[in-house]
């Protein structure tokens, strides 16, 4: 965790960022295979439920955010301050949440449905006669 605060704020390459988050998931992976408990919490397990619609919105949020920051902000540059990227990582949460809830969580249930009620497959009919 130090690692990777420490690449973020030295202005490191984005390789070694996302080798040191790598490290940090590793980590985290491993204080649970041990029996670590902590990240078993609630409010854990549900940001772990959401985390993929992190991903998907991740990216279109940053652009938007930027773009509407530096024009309403009058800003010279796309390098906004650190108090706005507070806010940019805060709100990312609340948005993946709800990506989560209409657009994640239905897509799984129709796929589940989709995949029970496929037609079994004709090997296994052909094996079973």
């Amino acid at each position: 965790g130090a690692l990777l605060v420490a690449s973020v704020l030295s202005g490191a390459p984005d390789v070694a960022i996302v080798a040191a988050s790598g490290g940090l998931i590793i980590s985290l992976a491993q204080v649970s295979k041990a029996g670590g408990n902590f990240l078993s919490q609630g409010i854990f397990v549900y940001l772990g439920e959401i985390s993929y619609c992190v991903y998907m919105v991740g990216i279109p949020w940053e652009v938007l955010f930027v773009n509407v920051a530096v024009k309403t902000l009058h800003l010279h540059s796309k390098q906004l301050p650190w108090s706005l990227w507070i806010v940019f990582a805060v709100s990312v949460v609340p948005l993946a949440a709800v990506a989560h809830h209409l657009i994640e969580r239905p897509a799984r249930e129709r796929m589940k449905l989709w995949w029970a009620s496929r037609p079994a497959h004709r090997l296994a009919t052909e094996t079973a006669r």
